[in-house]
């Protein structure tokens, strides 16, 4: 059984990347990360995706993954995670998605990749919480690679190749069955580990966003 990282970013530290990654050991048998930002995201002064995907390959390299690492550009940030999904599902059995300002802090890989392999179910949720904020939830980051699936209508709409919904907003569409492995994986998501200008880009996409309406569920 292969798993597979599905990595998103744009213009991160070169130390938070590199904490995304190595925490991957174990639970991961390899990583696909696509970098560069997407229509409405504001460019970042100063910005070296070059080096930042050097810091992947090479954190990747020390922790033992195989990878696929890109640059490039997209429309919107469903085009970029659809591409990522596309890419990802291609060469695995499941793929992890994790964003670049999260980490898995603990868990039990081998408890977790059993749990994945003994499942019928298309998707599993894993366990995140928020840092500094204390609260946390089970989410779906988990799926099963041959459903093909992908991004649909909203960043987090992750739809199978049937039409069926693995992940999204439940008051919009219905959910297929989740595997509950949140006991064995706990990503953090760093709420503190972005610059001024990073935060402030992502502020401003997020005001452009409600205002266009893209990445909604209408």
């Amino acid at each position: 059984m292969i798993v597979v990282a599905a990595l998103a970013w744009y213009a991160e530290s070169t130390v938070t990347l590199e904490r995304c990654v190595t925490s991957l050991k174990g639970y991961c048998d390899g990583l696909v990360a696509l970098g560069g930002r997407w229509s409405g995201f504001p460019e970042i002064p100063g910005d070296d995706p070059e080096e930042q995907a050097n810091v992947i390959s090479e954190a990747c390299e020390k922790t033992g993954l195989n990878y696929e690492v890109g640059l490039g550009e997209w429309e919107s940030q469903v085009e970029k995670r659809s591409d990522l999904m596309e890419q990802a599902t291609d060469w695995s059995d499941w793929v992890l998605v994790i964003d670049a300002d999260e980490y898995i802090e603990k868990g039990s890989p081998s408890l977790f990749r059993d749990g994945l392999d003994a499942t019928g179910y298309d998707v599993a949720r894993v366990f995140t919480y928020r840092i500094p904020t204390p609260s946390g939830r089970n989410i779906q980051r988990v799926y099963r690679s041959s459903t093909k699936v992908t991004v649909k209508t909203a960043h987090n709409g992750y739809m199978a190749e049937d039409g069926r919904f693995l992940n999204g907003d439940p008051c919009y569409v219905n959910l297929a069955p989740t595997a509950e492995l949140g006991d064995h994986l706990t990503i953090v998501h760093d709420l503190t580990c972005r610059g001024t200008n990073r935060k402030q880009a992502r502020q401003d996409y997020l005001r452009f966003r409600r205002k266009t309406r893209i990445e909604s569920w209408r």
